[in-house]
C-alpha cells in the first residue's frame, strides 16, 4: 500500500513538473514569435536601403504593389483598347466610304 502512494505521489509530482514545463515553453515560444505578417514588411525594410523607416510605409508599399498589378493586369486582359477601336469591317465598300469620310473631315480641319 505505501509503494502504490509513493507512485501516485511521484505521478503527481511528475505531472505538475510536466505541466510547468509546458507553460514556460508556451510563454517562450510566444514571447520570440514573430508575427506572420511582419516578415514580408520586414523584408521591404530591410532590402529598402533605408528609404522605408517602419512598418506603416511597407505596408504603404504593398498597397500600392497591390493596386499597380490590379491596374497592369486590367490594361493587359483589355488589350489597352475599348471596344471601339477593336470593330473589324468585312465589307469592302463600306469600308471605302468610310475611309473616305475620314480623309474628308481631315481635309476640313486642316483648313
Amino acid at each position: 500500500m505505501n509503494q502504490e502512494i509513493n507512485k501516485t505521489e511521484d505521478l503527481n509530482t511528475l505531472v505538475q513538473e510536466f505541466e510547468t514545463k509546458s507553460v514556460n515553453d508556451e510563454m517562450f515560444k510566444t514571447q520570440n514569435k514573430e508575427p506572420e505578417n511582419k516578415k514580408l514588411t520586414g523584408k521591404i525594410i530591410k532590402y529598402s536601403g533605408k528609404l522605408i523607416k517602419n512598418e506603416k510605409e511597407a505596408n504603404y508599399i504593398i498597397l500600392l504593389f497591390v493596386i499597380l498589378t490590379f491596374a497592369l493586369s486590367i490594361f493587359i486582359f483589355l488589350d489597352g483598347q475599348t471596344p471601339k477601336q477593336k470593330a473589324i469591317i468585312t465589307n469592302p465598300e463600306l469600308h471605302r466610304k468610310i475611309q473616305e469620310q475620314l480623309l474628308l473631315k481631315r481635309s476640313i480641319v486642316n483648313k
